[in-house]
């Protein structure tokens, strides 16, 4: 019987097994795409960041084109000044003149601005481009990792349901049936363990009389509250 117990333990451990994979195949896509949506959105949120860096040295750029225009246009007021016959003419051209030199003025305040703007922002990128390399290589990494085990689960499930058929001849058909019946109606854990007299199935506590009857492990006994087999546990046991 002990053999029998511990054959039921081997098909628990093997159904468990399976039952995971078959999780890991439906839910691995899923969290891969997850995981490359989250790379898309840190590199999203980082170009984010320098677009703002190549506004600011657009914007500086176009002041330092007006500043030119404007002094240009300095220019050519001041080289038409000789050719002024009237006072009026002559004060509209002064008028002008200083109202270009305010312009001036605005440019290059809004110039340095920028600049300033620019370098603070510059310097803000370099630890945040450290920061999102690093995040990027972590997701990239494990989606890596969750791809390389999705191209294996094909195989390592066909490897457990060959030794599953395999440990399911070895296993009396009443006893097999009885198996069969109980994983389908407890979500799949038919077989648990007895760990200080609770059921490691439902957590109940089991009588004190059924856990030592348990222990020696001569019978098949169930849970009275879950119905699962129950099978002693030890330190060298893993779940079931």
């Amino acid at each position: 019987m002990k053999e029998q117990l511990q054959m039921l333990i081997k098909l628990q451990e093997l159904d468990s097994k399976i039952r995971l994979h078959d999780r890991q195949e439906a839910l691995f896509p899923a969290e891969i795409e997850k995981i490359q949506h989250e790379i898309d959105g840190h590199a999203e949120v980082f170009q984010q960041e320098v677009a703002k860096l190549e506004t600011l040295e657009k914007e500086r750029r176009q002041r330092e084109r007006d500043l030119e225009a404007a002094g240009e246009q300095i220019k050519k007021i001041q080289g038409r000044l000789p050719e002024v016959k009237t006072n009026k003419e002559y004060q509209a051209f002064l008028s002008e003149i200083e109202h270009l030199k305010e312009k001036m003025d605005q440019y290059e305040v809004e110039i340095i601005e920028r600049l300033d703007a620019a370098d603070k922002l510059r310097e803000e990128l370099k630890e945040k481009e450290k920061v999102y390399l690093e995040e990027k290589e972590k997701l990239e990494a494990r989606k890596a990792e969750l791809g390389e085990k999705l191209k294996h689960l094909p195989d390592d499930l066909k490897g457990l349901k060959a030794r599953r058929i395999d440990l399911e001849k070895k296993i009396p058909a009443d006893l097999l049936n009885r198996y069969r019946t109980l994983l389908e109606k407890r979500a799949g854990i038919a077989v648990v363990y007895v760990k200080k007299e609770i059921c490691q199935g439902c957590h109940m506590n089991i009588p004190p009389q059924l856990f030592n009857q348990i222990q020696k492990g001569e019978q098949i006994f169930t849970c009275p509250h879950c119905n699962r087999i129950l099978v002693p546990y030890d330190e060298s046991s893993e779940g079931a």
